[in-house]
């Protein structure tokens, strides 16, 4: 046990502590391991009431050999990450894929979500008699992420009929929900849904298609809301769908300007058009991500 935790080594130590449990934070061995299997460790970002590194007997439990750094990694919708912050790695599931190399990411053990940059982010991984395992390794199954919404969309029994909001990637659509009623679960994680505003060019029916699980919600929880305030997130009813936006400008009689990332487009609306903006994670309405560079 000693000769794998050597004094010296750096080490990423496990939080137990109440705000930052299952945080790792990054430190070295400075004493050799006791009678009670604990290490004294010091670390890095830590520090005690005389601004010194914080040092504190942990058990050997907690410890673990930093993971390998990897570089250039782009990460994809349902990855499970870590990313770094307020001096730790916190793990975390990828929910939204931005641009410029930015991602939104949900910590479940704060339940919030955080806007992160690839450069503070690593793949998350255990390390497993001696080898460091990622949910990519686990070849023929959906990500982690799909079998936990997959199985979510079967607590809440969305069969045939049921109302939902369903999402698109498509140029031009960016940030966009339609409103679509679920006509036939399909396998795979689709579905076939049907569109309640928008409909084909040919002959004006509603339009049908397939979608997969990972752009269809349910709708929102209607709140009323007096006015919202400048850089609140919202979502703003436009082309027969809702768009999310931010608004850059606030205007007299519940007016506002809205921003819309997706489209590069600034937009005015009233205030009988708009609503906040929620995001649907874990069978949790979530409000919108903060912004952590």
């Amino acid at each position: 046990m000693e000769s794998q935790f050597p004094i010296g080594a750096p080490v990423e130590i496990t939080s137990d502590d109440v705000g930052h449990r299952g945080a790792l934070f990054l430190g070295k061995i400075v004493s050799p391991v006791s009678y009670d299997n604990k290490f004294e460790v010091e670390y890095e970002t830590k520090m005690n009431e005389t601004g010194q590194p914080l040092r504190k007997r942990v058990h050997v439990g907690l410890l673990r050999p930093p993971q390998p750094s990897e570089t250039d990694r782009d990460f994809e919708f349902g990855d499970l990450v870590d990313a770094f912050f307020v001096g730790a790695w916190w793990e975390g599931s990828i929910t939204k894929v931005l641009d410029d190399s930015r991602y939104v990411v949900y910590f479940r053990s704060v339940r919030s979500e955080f806007e992160i940059r690839k450069s503070n982010m690593r793949l998350h991984r255990e390390l497993v008699k001696g080898n460091w395992v990622s949910h990519l390794q686990n070849q023929g199954k959906a990500s982690a992420m799909e079998e936990k919404v997959g199985q979510t969309m079967k607590t809440r029994n969305f069969r045939e009929g049921t109302l939902v909001e369903v999402s698109s990637n498509e140029d031009g659509f960016q940030g966009s929900r339609f409103v679509a009623r679920i006509v036939k679960e399909l396998g795979n994680c689709k579905f076939m849904i049907e569109y309640q505003c928008l409909t084909t060019e040919d002959d004006g029916e509603l339009l049908m298609e397939k979608a997969h699980i990972k752009h269809i919600r349910p709708i929102p929880p209607r709140r009323v809301v007096q006015g919202f305030k400048l850089n609140e997130k919202v979502d703003a009813l436009y082309n027969d769908g809702w768009w999310e936006g931010e608004i850059i400008n606030v205007l007299p009689k519940n007016f506002y300007i809205v921003y819309f990332e997706g489209t590069n487009e600034q937009l005015k609306f009233h205030l009988s058009k708009l609503r906040p903006h929620l995001d649907w994670i874990e069978e949790t309405w979530v409000t919108p991500c903060k912004r952590y560079e």
